[in-house]
């Protein structure tokens, strides 16, 4: 297994992290928070180890796969009466029993050499242990836009509030920040927010922090940034945060920002938008 594993990321060209690969006594309930921390979902070779990663996933109080995907590579005694029904990559139990049994009643006429090797074929059996989880950067989980509303009560108090906030673009393509554009300012008028700005700096770190420090002088209550892993630009997304005006991301969360330095990131809806390409191709081939 552990070998497979390396060699699937090698042909696939996919860097092999050493860190995602856990043995069965690693598998605690102090080790479960920080599987939930990295990863979305667990491989496990046997399945006593899927056992024991179901059991401590519980006593976390995390679940399968709300939490964490769960896929077994052993078809064991256990894995029909697993709750969830567990997602099974592996060699068939009975295809294995029929294949050893033809090679042991085989006509004594017939040579059977000692290093003949026969290839059993591995069964997909897709169970509801899997599932597409979003993780922010910290691993936290994510909303999804429809969970996020305001009451009237809650819309009135924010339009009573008279608030102040910017659209700041580190970089952007036209139509891309027009749509937010209008966007935001549809949503700021119905909750009376004030736009004191907008700009984009077309990838221009210098612009980009020449002008955040010009918006910063008429103390807005919030950014809304759309942003880049650029490091010439850490230091003034950390200035904000430490002045107490709140920052939302929009796309992405800039290298450097701990998760207590912004509010939240949005972000396009990836899983969405595949369903929807795979969707439109299988109607094109029909």
């Amino acid at each position: 297994y552990y070998e497979g594993y390396r060699s699937a990321h090698r042909n696939y060209r996919i860097g092999v992290r050493e860190d995602s690969i856990f043995f069965e006594d690693d598998i605690k309930q102090k080790s479960i928070k920080i599987l939930f921390q990295k990863f979305s979902a667990v491989i496990c070779a046997t399945d006593r180890i899927t056992t024991r990663l179901l059991y401590c996933l519980e006593r976390a109080e995390l679940m399968c796969p709300e939490d964490l995907s769960v896929v077994s590579l052993e078809y064991g005694m256990k894995c029909h009466v697993y709750q969830p029904a567990i997602t099974l990559i592996g060699a068939e139990p009975r295809r294995l029993a029929k294949e050893a049994c033809e090679l042991l009643t085989k006509p004594k006429t017939e040579h059977v050499s000692n290093n003949l090797l026969v290839r059993v074929p591995n069964k997909t059996i897709i169970g509801a242990s899997t599932k597409i989880i979003g993780r922010g950067p910290f691993g936290e989980k994510l909303d999804q836009k429809g969970d996020i509303y305001l009451t009237e009560e809650e819309i009135q108090q924010v339009r009573r509030g008279n608030y102040k906030g910017a659209l700041l673009f580190q970089f952007s393509g036209k139509r891309w920040m027009r749509l937010i554009d209008q966007a935001v300012r549809t949503v700021f008028e119905k909750l009376n927010i004030q736009l004191i700005g907008t700009f984009d700096a077309a990838s221009n770190s210098t612009e980009f922090i020449n002008r955040v420090r010009e918006v910063m002088v008429h103390k807005p209550d919030f950014l809304l940034c759309a942003a880049a892993n650029d490091k010439e630009t850490e230091d003034i997304y950390k200035e904000i945060a430490e002045s107490g005006v709140k920052l939302f991301f929009i796309g992405r969360v800039p290298k450097g920002m701990q998760k207590e330095n912004y509010e939240c990131c949005i972000v396009s809806n990836e899983q969405e938008s595949g369903y929807n390409c795979a969707k439109i191709l299988n109607d094109y081939f029909k």
